[in-house]
């Protein structure tokens, strides 16, 4: 391979580099968007799963069996796709999940 050939391929590769630097750049910069969203959504619903556990009375069982005020906001709120479960707390869920059925059926 004689110089130019040389200086060429570099060049190449260089070019190549850099435009593999710029898709990588954006991909952080959208990435970055994403979890910036979904950190603020999950405030919400941490800040809205607080809200109503403050306006309702312990989480209880009445004496028909049926749930409390409070287990019947977690409930809709597991239904709505999120976890109430510790270790996962306000995570979208993919699907059931054992931890957060655990909180709102095992006593009942």
């Amino acid at each position: 391979m004689d110089k130019q050939q040389l200086y060429d391929s570099l060049d190449d590769i260089e070019k190549d580099l850099q435009r593999l630097l710029l898709q990588v750049t954006a991909m952080k910069k959208e990435l970055t968007t994403i979890v910036d969203n979904l950190e603020i959504e999950n405030k919400h619903v941490r800040d809205r799963l607080q809200e109503l556990e403050d306006l309702q009375e312990p989480m209880t069982h009445s004496d028909d069996g049926a749930l409390s005020q409070s287990l019947q906001n977690l409930e809709k709120l597991y239904e709505e796709g999120y976890h109430i479960c510790q270790q996962s707390y306000g995570a979208r869920r993919d699907g059931p999940c054992m931890f957060c059925t655990q909180i709102l059926y095992d006593s009942k």
